[in-house]
């Protein structure tokens, strides 16, 4: 079982990119890869999305990480990305997970599935982690 202790401590640096990508590795995607400007405007994300990175954990599974940019707030981002990788790659079972540093907010984001129109979501206030979203990230951790 994975420690609440340790996601709570990488919650509370999961606004800054470098954090963000810490709890996703710690969900088993060690090794993100940079979009471009040109990908993240393909991707439809760029007026959200100042940076943004994929990885997979699999053949099925991808994540997008992507920093919200300044003014946006995090659970805006994460939505409008969730539904362009969507859109993109349907077949693929995508978490998408949004930094705001200016705001001090992560979220992650499930995108729709099946026909399904609402993302669910995960935000965390990162100057205030609660218990639960330590343990919400700790059974994600798990599922793997």
């Amino acid at each position: 079982m994975s420690s609440l202790r340790q996601f709570a401590e990488l919650l509370r640096d999961a606004a800054a990119p470098a954090g963000a990508a810490k709890v996703l590795a710690a969900l088993g995607f060690p090794e993100l890869l940079p979009l471009d400007a040109a990908a993240r405007a393909d991707l439809r994300i760029a007026e959200v999305a100042g940076r943004a990175s994929v990885g997979d954990r699999g053949p099925l599974v991808r994540v997008l990480l992507a920093t919200a940019v300044r003014g946006t707030p995090a659970r805006i981002a994460a939505a409008r990305c969730a539904s362009a990788v969507a859109a993109r790659s349907p077949h693929l079972f995508w978490l998408v997970a949004v930094a705001q540093p200016a705001e001090h907010q992560f979220v992650v984001a499930l995108p729709p599935l099946g026909g399904e129109s609402r993302t669910l979501a995960l935000a965390v206030d990162t100057r205030r982690v609660q218990d639960s979203d330590a343990e919400t990230m700790a059974a994600m951790a798990d599922v793997r």
